[in-house]
């Protein structure tokens, strides 16, 4: 008999999680998969290849399936969870696949750089809030431009009006700097058709 559940991955800093739950989000069983930073990196420097991600998600997964299989349990997902680390930096070839590690999200190399920025662009501190989408809001902007951050709104799938009135409202909320992420698509293709789907679901 199949027990229904759900599969959660967390790739980690430092090593990479997954669990199965029952639909009462009951913990049945876990795996682990690992993986290093590059090596003989300066201090405050931090990279991980990518490609261990990729085995470490193996490993943990036949680790859960070994644990699952030994409790006589047959899994069936219905759905799937990911979190990940914070913003890093990947980059790849025209052809999807990496072009060389990770930067992480801890990694300090551009301190200077960034301060300068903090300088530049007047503000008390160097914060700089991600535009997502939807996640994001006016009153959440100003809210971090008037800490003496930068704030920012993502205006991915809106229209030219709806982007006016979201930039409108922050401005009624403070005189702070702000970063509007406005994508412009060449060829849009079908992601960008059905975004306003997407997003009535999200709210």
């Amino acid at each position: 008999m199949k027990t229904n559940g759900f599969l959660g991955i967390d790739i980690g800093t430092q090593g990479l999680s997954v669990i199965f739950t029952d639909t009462e989000l009951k913990i049945l069983a876990t795996g682990e998969g690992t993986y290093d930073m590059v090596p003989g990196l300066d201090s405050g420097c931090y990279e991980q290849q990518p490609c261990d991600w990729e085995t470490a998600i193996k490993d943990a997964m036949t680790d859960l399936r070994k644990k699952i299989s030994s409790m006589q349990i047959d899994m069936e997902v219905l759905a799937i969870g990911l979190s990940g680390q914070m913003h890093g930096e990947v980059l790849t070839g025209e052809d999807g696949e990496p072009v060389g590690p990770a930067r992480l999200w801890c990694d300090g190399r551009n301190e200077d750089e960034g301060n300068e920025l903090t300088e530049r662009l007047k503000l008390d501190w160097p914060i700089f809030q991600a535009p997502m989408g939807d996640y994001t809001t006016p009153s959440l902007a100003a809210a971090v431009a008037n800490s003496g951050g930068l704030g920012g709104l993502g205006m991915w799938g809106y229209s030219a009006e709806e982007v006016e009135r979201r930039i409108a409202g922050f401005r009624q909320l403070t005189s702070g700097s702000l970063n509007v992420n406005y994508p412009l698509w060449e060829h849009p293709g079908e992601l960008f058709g059905k975004w306003p789907e997407m997003r009535a679901r999200l709210q």
